[in-house]
């Protein structure tokens, strides 16, 4: 789905928060591939797990079918959407963790998808909020080192997280109010 919004998107936000999603997912997925490899367990498929992919799947088969702003309100509607169920289950999956390291990368998680929910939602308040005309993407504040990895620096820190996520929210408070 981030892909196809860093190929389709119109807006300068929507566009940069997909190639966001792309970059720190994937960072996400290989953590916890790595971990369950480590650690010699296969993750359960469960039918809330399938679901939740099969609905994702034929979300992102109508946004195909969408360009232009119509294309950014329904991926950014999609994305607040999904990261509400993902952090929902991220939650109740660190609750009942039994492996401490498990654990520690779903904690890990927790404020990362938090993050990228909050910028969803101030990019949706910013497509809601303008009459038509699209920012220019030095506007957007989405661009420059935006997209460059960090490492985790501690005990809460998150993979790729944090400042990352938290100047892509700052400046979409700061393109809200142009």
């Amino acid at each position: 789905g981030a892909q196809l919004a860093t190929q389709k998107a119109e807006h300068p936000q929507v566009k940069a928060f997909g190639g966001l999603m792309v970059e720190e997912h994937s960072d996400l997925l290989q953590q916890g591939d790595k971990l369950a490899r480590e650690l010699n367990i296969v993750p359960v498929i469960t039918q809330d797990s399938e679901k939740l992919v099969q609905e994702h799947n034929r979300t992102m088969e109508e946004l195909s079918a969408k360009s232009g702003s119509t294309f950014d309100q329904a991926y950014i509607d999609h994305e607040i959407k999904m990261h509400q169920r993902v952090l929902q289950r991220v939650d109740q999956a660190s609750q009942s963790a039994q492996h401490p390291r498990l654990k520690q990368l779903l904690n890990r998680t927790k404020p990362a998808l938090a993050a990228h929910l909050e910028a969803a939602q101030g990019i949706e308040k910013n497509l809601k909020g303008e009459t038509g005309t699209s920012s220019s993407p030095e506007g957007s504040g989405m661009k420059g080192d935006a997209g460059k990895s960090q490492q985790p620096t501690g005990s809460g820190s998150t993979e790729g997280g944090g400042s990352r996520d938290e100047r892509i929210h700052s400046d979409q408070k700061q393109g809200g109010q142009s």
